[in-house]
């Protein structure tokens, strides 16, 4: 689930609404389930009545509220079991291509069902996908230091998402990328805001749109001043979406959790305690003051205020270094490491 950290950093202008795109027709798709599954028109039209119930399925299995691991297995579950039953109807259950097309998972059937994806390019992304992984578990076990990793991930994640868009063109490359970048992204809710995939999805389509509107507003050339008053009404139009779109109790949830995003970071993900994050939290606050005075220090060249930021972050990192277990440190320390120097950059100071 490490990848999650960064795919959302990675996202194209129509990521946001890759599952709103329409589901192509029966019609369109029974030609379509013919040429790849060698099957004949009477034996399409049941597969339509097949595939009706097992969305509805996967549809209920998303209103529920449970544990993202739990709710992929489940759904895993479903998936094979229908795969069991297709497998039945397409020849007799003497092969299981439909299962070996999707892999049983739901964002490769909608690529194959909705975008009509010839069987050459499944396969082929199938392959791609799966090196791409070992590849990625391979770097994770290797010698680098973890912020060398987290930087290489990034790079390796932009390097799939454009072979993806060589194999499958430009715009169906993005709509898969959006598609399985939501899907990560609502995974994550469902365990961050205690909910359904469903609400966990519909959150994050929301954060992806007002996330690229507060990224239009940062690239105009307006004032400062002016550019956080309009951040601010984003964000407030953003609550008040989300809001509507979920339940109470879920806003509320992501109300609270998005008020205090480093608490629950500090917390989950590198396991402080509260005691220990108030602590971190003062130490921060002090590195951020003495940053922002090196920042502004004009009559310091580029070189000069690096070397003194690069300073100030190894002392900053020392003075929390006890509030961590050593896993942890390690974990947190090469996050800082590789966010500090994307900071750098866009700041021109590398």
């Amino acid at each position: 689930m490490r990848t999650i950290l960064f795919l959302s950093a990675l996202l194209i202008g129509s990521v946001g609404y890759a599952q709103q795109m329409q589901d192509a027709t029966n019609k369109d798709r029974r030609p379509y389930m013919t040429a790849t599954y060698h099957i004949h028109s009477i034996k399409t039209r049941d597969y339509e009545q097949l595939r009706k119930r097992m969305l509805k399925a996967n549809d209920r299995l998303k209103d529920k509220v449970m544990s993202a691991e739990r709710f992929r297995a489940e759904q895993k579950k479903l998936y094979h079991l229908y795969g069991d039953t297709i497998s039945q109807l397409f020849d007799k259950g003497r092969s299981r291509t439909w299962s070996r097309i999707t892999q049983e998972l739901e964002r490769y059937q909608m690529l194959s069902e909705v975008k009509l994806t010839p069987r050459d390019k499944m396969l082929a992304l199938h392959k791609l996908e799966g090196e791409w992984e070992e590849k990625r578990e391979a770097m994770w076990k290797g010698s680098d230091t973890e912020a060398r990793k987290q930087a290489k991930e990034a790079d390796m994640i932009d390097e799939l998402n454009g072979e993806i868009r060589k194999l499958l063109g430009t715009d169906v490359g993005n709509w898969y990328i959006g598609y399985k970048t939501l899907d990560f992204m609502a995974l994550m809710n469902m365990d961050k805001y205690k909910t359904s995939y469903k609400n966990g999805h519909t959150i994050a389509e929301i954060e992806l749109k007002y996330r690229k509107k507060r990224a239009d507003i940062l690239k105009t050339k307006k004032k400062y001043a002016e550019k956080e008053v309009e951040s601010m009404k984003n964000d407030e139009k953003k609550e008040q979406e989300v809001f509507a779109s979920v339940p109470a109790d879920v806003a509320n949830r992501w109300k609270k959790v998005n008020a205090a995003v480093m608490d629950y970071t500090l917390q989950n993900r590198y396991g402080l305690s509260q005691s220990q994050a108030t602590k971190f939290k003062a130490e921060y606050s002090k590195y951020a003051i003495e940053e922002y005075k090196i920042l502004n220090a004009k009559k310091l060249s580029a070189a000069d205020r690096y070397a003194r930021l690069d300073k100030l972050g190894d002392s900053f990192c020392q003075k929390v270094k006890p509030l961590f277990s050593t896993e942890n440190y390690v974990k947190w320390q090469g996050w800082w490491k590789y966010d500090f120097e994307r900071r750098m950059k866009r700041k021109g100071l590398m």
